[in-house]
């Protein structure tokens, strides 16, 4: 199963777990101890926010997207927005950094569209051993970011910081992954990559077309066609793709920009307010303004 339908099903269980919200535009921390995660041992998190971190060493088993991992030195971890974390226990010598970006910032930067390509490679792979050099230069950054909070000529100006964080941020994870990419996807059967360009082409153009027909003319297929093999990639229908797209974006800017509830509305599509609300409700079970306040 593709990441889509991981994520949908992820988000749409009953949580009964701890938030980790990454609230300020950027937290970078280094040389992370065992000790100081004992009070996060075993509690299951839900994370708002996406957050890399390095291992420089000792070990660590982890939860993460429902899979366990053993995170090891010289091992990489990404954490993408509504991720869930749970921290099993931890070796006594474990050493680790991370930067982490709210998911406001990280909306202002289109990091979904930018990183698409490796996004599917992220969710199933959070962890990832990485060489020596990339690990200096993910320190170095995770350095930089922490510099930059302490620079208010910098931290302040939001534009010179978005362009620098959409910059980073790209440079990273496609160097993180680039070796493997292509290769992966010549391999991959063609529904597969039939459903890597549906999605790509979705996250361009979710806020504007939610007609399927659109999307099966712009690949060149049936509509039935194109459904089935969403379905089978994804386990997600296709119009379920489109509307978990819709549905992250209006909470991101439910929860992180001051926009009226209509203007939100607007700028996914829809004509008014009414429409909005009742397709925000049946998707989640409360209204855009309970979902804000709460």
């Amino acid at each position: 199963m593709y990441f889509c339908g991981n994520l949908l099903e992820k988000i749409m269980m009953e949580e009964s777990r701890l938030l980790f919200e990454i609230s300020e535009d950027i937290v970078a921390r280094e040389n992370v101890s065992a000790d100081d995660l004992q009070e996060y041992l075993e509690n299951p998190y839900h994370v708002k926010g996406t957050i890399f971190v390095v291992c420089m060493k000792g070990s660590m088993e982890v939860t993460l997207n429902y899979g366990k991992y053993i995170v090891r030195e010289n091992d990489y971890i990404t954490l993408l927005d509504n991720s869930f974390l749970q921290i099993h226990n931890v070796s006594p010598d474990l050493c680790f950094s991370y930067a982490g970006f709210s998911p406001k910032i990280m909306h202002e930067v289109e990091f979904f569209k930018k990183a698409f390509d490796y996004l599917f490679i992220i969710f199933e792979e959070p962890v990832k051993r990485i060489s020596e050099n990339l690990e200096l230069y993910m320190l170095r950054s995770i350095s930089l970011w922490k510099m930059i909070r302490e620079v208010p000529e910098i931290y302040n100006n939001k534009e010179v910081l978005r362009s620098m964080l959409g910059a980073c941020i790209h440079t990273s994870i496609a160097m993180y992954y680039q070796d493997n990419l292509e290769e992966r996807w010549a391999k991959s059967p063609k529904n597969v990559r039939m459903s890597r360009q549906f999605l790509k082409l979705v996250a361009i153009h979710y806020r504007t077309e939610r007609g399927i027909s659109f999307y099966a003319k712009e690949l060149g297929t049936s509509k039935e066609n194109l459904c089935r093999n969403i379905k089978s990639c994804t386990n997600m229908t296709a119009l379920d793709v489109i509307d978990y797209l819709i549905i992250i974006d209006a909470k991101t800017q439910l929860k992180s920009t001051s926009a009226t509830i209509k203007e939100i509305g607007i700028s996914l599509g829809f004509d008014n307010l009414a429409t909005f609300c009742r397709f925000f409700r049946r998707h989640t079970g409360v209204s855009p303004l309970k979902y804000r306040d709460k």
